[in-house]
């Protein structure tokens, strides 16, 4: 620039000159490219389609010429002259083609509405967009998106921003074709549709398939479309709604009216039994388990089971062929637990009647299936299997085989138990101190605190029972008790309690007290205040042999939470509830029901 000053000192300004040469090489260059590319613009009968194919030619042309002037140019231009290379080339190009393609494509897009040319503008197999006037159209947005490059005062002045008002005759016509196309190409998908299966997809019509592979075309034409003028494409937009929701309304008629003439509505089809298939397996499973459980006890256990597990076999094999593998295993462990529902009826009922073998063969019964349907592990995983309705039903045949004495022995246990594992003090808190002293068994009741009211008066007469159990280890024992403490719900006893037992008595992880609080009534039966257990095998004297009198001066007292029993569908409860020839364990049960927290 300063070369320029000095040797021409009175020629203008020499960034104008490039400017205008820029221009004028620009139009030069436009006109030669117009030249070349325009091949069909000069025959007589001029083909539409040829004509645009030849205006996106033009303009991808253009295109790429304003991409490498940009890349290249621009910089350069700027940087050693000052001069807005792509700016002025670009805005010369955008008036050269506004005046030229302008009027001519909305004349063609015109034409190609008042045409009905259904088959030439039907959205190819491909997800992109084929046919030549949207061809041009996306051209001509590449070419109007590079506008972004010019300064944004220079946006307002660019008059090839409305292109796409050129297409929009074009656009209605293809978005009414493409409704009737979707249509089309949905019948014919339904007359050629076939089952797909597979081991890593659901089963489905390929007339689903291509169903949403029309639809997806249509979205996809729309979204590559982008219409700048958001108001104006309202009725764009209901008209590619209604092309879809038409097409899809009409997908489902028809197979609505394929389901009808196969049967599928009809009362009873194969299809009403796959949908109903636990309620259609039950009656059958349910009369094998009865043979099962019934069956002589000279038969074994395997042969008994044989008309249970051909009949499971059978039905399994061919649900196993018309399900997918992970809808199989659904409907597998659905029956697993029908298996065990109808497996706890047997043994459950009429337990009075039932000698001990009958459930020695259920529990190999059980067995048996568990490897059924675990199959080597091809079939339902032994953690599935295993889950709390076969821990439970396990349980059950466990307690139904055991004896009514140890059967209550365990239910002690397990209520010793749940003391060692009860945190809340909701019914008060008994405080005693026990100890063996060789053999004599030193039982201190001290105080009781926060006893539940059950008298009307808000207090009660409280008094506490002291008994050893099992009663089978400590028949010769009998129950003591505290004397009755009036209105009041602290009450202090303050007194001990001897029993004669040895040093092995006590080890036994079965040997308890069992402490119950009692609400005493002078007309009616005295109420149930509260229980607690205490293990023996804790205590001192016992889990310390080496302790004498001295040693339990000072022995520091427990605190025992008072309980109820809450669970009123223990296991161990309706077992025995059922033996009913068996007076202890009703006497039992009497006993216990007494105690349910309210």
């Amino acid at each position: 620039m300063k070369a320029f000053r000095t040797c021409c000192p009175f020629n203008k300004e020499i960034r104008g000159e490039i400017i205008t040469a820029l221009r004028k090489g620009t139009l030069e260059w436009y006109e030669d490219t117009r030249q070349q590319t325009m091949c069909h613009d000069q025959e007589p009968d001029q083909d539409i389609d040829r004509v645009l194919q030849d205006f996106t030619n033009l303009v991808t042309t253009l295109l790429v010429d304003l991409e490498q002037g940009l890349l290249y140019y621009n910089s350069l231009f700027e940087s050693t002259n000052g001069v807005p290379y792509f700016s002025a080339v670009y805005k010369q190009l955008e008036k050269l083609m506004h005046n030229e393609l302008g009027a001519r494509v909305t004349t063609a897009c015109l034409q190609l509405h008042s045409q009905n040319r259904d088959e030439e503008y039907v959205l190819p197999p491909g997800a992109e967009i084929g046919t030549p006037i949207f061809e041009l159209y996306l051209a001509l947005q590449d070419f109007v998106n590079m506008k972004e490059n010019l300064p944004q005062s220079d946006h307002k002045t660019l008059a090839i921003c409305k292109y796409y008002e050129w297409f929009r005759p074009a656009v209605d016509k293809w978005l009414d074709l493409a409704k009737l196309k979707a249509v089309q190409r949905v019948r014919r998908a339904a007359e050629l549709d076939r089952i797909c299966t597979g081991e890593y997809f659901v089963k489905h019509c390929t007339s689903a398939i291509d169903a949403v592979a029309c639809f997806y075309q249509i979205k996809e034409f729309w979204k590559k479309l982008a219409w700048p003028d958001l108001p104006g494409s309202y009725n764009f937009v209901l008209k590619v709604v209604d092309a879809i929701c038409s097409s899809a309304a009409y997908y489902a008629e028809i197979t609505h009216q394929k389901l009808a003439d196969s049967g599928y509505y009809e009362e009873h089809t194969p299809y009403k039994t796959t949908d109903e298939v636990i309620a259609q397996m039950r009656p059958p499973l349910k009369k094998a388990m009865f043979h099962l459980a019934w069956s002589p006890d000279s038969l074994p256990t395997t042969e008994a089971i044989a008309p249970l597990v051909e009949y499971l076999d059978v039905h399994l094999v061919a649900l196993n062929s018309a399900l997918l593998a992970a809808n199989f295993n659904r409907i597998l462990q659905d029956i697993w637990e029908v298996v065990l529902s109808e497996l706890s009826s047997q043994m459950d009922g009429n337990a009075e009647d039932k000698p001990v073998m009958f459930y020695e063969r259920l529990h190999k019964a059980l067995d048996l299936l568990i490897k059924f349907f675990n199959a080597d592990d091809k079939g339902l995983p032994l953690e599935v299997l295993r889950r709390q309705s076969f821990m439970n039903a396990e349980e059950r045949l466990q307690y139904h085989k055991m004896d009514t004495t140890f059967l209550i022995d365990r239910f002690y246990y397990q209520r010793l138990q749940d003391q060692y594992n009860t945190t809340t003090c909701e019914y008060g808190v008994l405080t005693v101190r026990a100890y063996l002293n060789h053999d004599s068994l030193c039982v201190e009741v001290i105080n009781a605190r926060d006893v539940i009211p059950l008298d009307p008066n808000g207090f009660s007469d409280p008094f506490v029972i002291i008994e050893l159990l099992p009663r089978r280890m400590f028949e010769h024992c009998a129950e003591q008790q505290t004397n009755v403490k009036k209105r009041t719900l602290n009450p202090m006893f303050d007194e001990c309690f001897e029993f004669s037992v040895n040093v092995e008595q006590c080890r036994d992880l079965n040997a308890m007290i069992l402490f119950t609080v009692m609400d005493h009534d002078v007309l009616t039966a005295n109420d149930f205040a509260g229980e607690a257990f205490l293990g023996l095998s804790t205590i001192p004297g016992v889990a310390d042999t080496n302790t004498n009198i001295e040693n339990f001066h000072g022995l520091k007292h427990q605190e025992l939470p008072l309980m109820h029993q809450k669970n009123r569908n223990h296991p161990i409860l309706q077992i025995l509830e059922t033996r009913i020839g068996d007076k202890m364990a009703l006497d039992f049960v009497k006993k216990q029901k007494q105690r349910f927290a309210a």
